[in-house]
């Protein structure tokens, strides 16, 4: 993964990153002031939300604040953002579809007394990820992430393996699916690859292949670590199609990977 300031388009070294590692790092991606404002909502939000394990495991297999999910504000984060840009620029001549609602993730603290929080393992999203029916592909394209706080190695940043989008395509094509026992997560020979956190100031982001699997592991430190997401999606995304082709909605980084 390589990390940058933040540019209106991928450049040629990041287009190649990405094509390579499945991941680029765009860093200062959005003001921070911006980013405070809607940090300061969201722990406000955390405040009032219910403390028991049902309500926060949903919370982490799906979203926190659910509520603001669709609000401009929360949109304008990537839109307002050269996100924006530089995520169409790595799908060209493809186009984006429109992005309504974001996914907010938090690691709350470890804490005695308080509910225990799951850790989030290696997954692929709509695909290997625990919770689905076997057969389910709820896929899309790239996955944007904003660090809305500090993230540290401790406190239960976003875990990669970079260059797993290669590595599962080919798992795909050579195997059809994970194999029966693995909880319809991550197949062993992948989750277990070398990965890489991503560490982050508030304001930092990560586009990210769909197809690189990611986890989430505890927050050992006091503040909980939020992260926004936005799920990105080529218009007439076929899923299947890039299960076995990582490059099928990114035809412009094909040579590059």
């Amino acid at each position: 993964m390589q990390s940058h300031s933040a540019p209106h388009r991928a450049t040629a070294e990041q287009k190649a990153a990405f094509a390579r590692t499945g991941a680029v790092a765009v860093r200062k991606a959005v003001p921070r002031a911006q980013i405070d404002r809607i940090h300061r909502d969201l722990l406000e939000w955390l405040v009032q939300a219910p403390d028991d394990p049902d309500a926060i495991a949903a919370y982490t297999r799906r979203t926190f604040a659910e509520d603001m999910s669709e609000r401009p504000e929360i949109l304008a984060l990537f839109y307002d953002s050269p996100l924006v840009d530089l995520a169409s620029s790595l799908v060209e001549p493809l186009e984006l579809e429109n992005v309504e609602r974001a996914q907010v993730q938090v690691r709350l603290p470890e804490r005695a007394g308080g509910a225990a929080q799951p850790e989030k393992p290696v997954h692929v999203d709509g695909l290997w990820c625990g919770h689905l029916p076997s057969g389910t592909l709820n896929s899309f394209s790239m996955l944007v992430g904003i660090a809305a706080s500090q993230v540290a190695t401790s406190s239960g940043p976003l875990r990669f393996i970079p260059g797993g989008h290669l590595l599962v395509a080919d798992w795909i094509r050579t195997h059809g699916d994970a194999p029966p026992g693995d909880g319809y997560e991550a197949p062993e020979p992948i989750r277990t690859k070398l990965s890489q956190n991503f560490v982050a100031e508030p304001g930092d982001a990560i586009i990210l292949h769909y197809l690189c699997p990611h986890a989430a592991g505890l927050n050992r430190l006091p503040n909980p670590r939020v992260m926004i997401y936005f799920r990105l999606k080529v218009v007439d995304h076929d899923g299947r199609v890039l299960l076995a082709d990582p490059f099928a909605d990114f035809p412009s980084l094909r040579r590059n990977g």
